[in-house]
């Protein structure tokens, strides 16, 4: 941590500058990426989602025509 300080303090303002603005800009594409790849993520598991309700919705559907046949064939 000392070597880390001393290094610090012999750069010079305009090189603090610089190492400072380029540690944001990385830190920020960082962010960036990983955020643009949780949303993809998302998109994903909600089409997914989507299609396992709309499958679902068929099957009470079906069970609904099969449920009014049989009580029909009881009678």
């Amino acid at each position: 941590m000392k070597k880390l300080e001393i290094f610090f303090n012999a750069l010079e303002e305009r090189e603090k500058y610089t190492l400072f603005v380029s540690l944001i800009f990385t830190i920020l594409f960082l962010g960036v990426y990983i955020s643009l790849q949780n949303f993809e993520n998302v998109k994903k598991l909600e089409q997914r989602l989507n299609k396992e309700i709309k499958n679902y919705n068929e099957l009470v559907k079906l069970a609904g025509v099969y449920a009014s046949k049989r009580g029909s064939l009881a009678k």
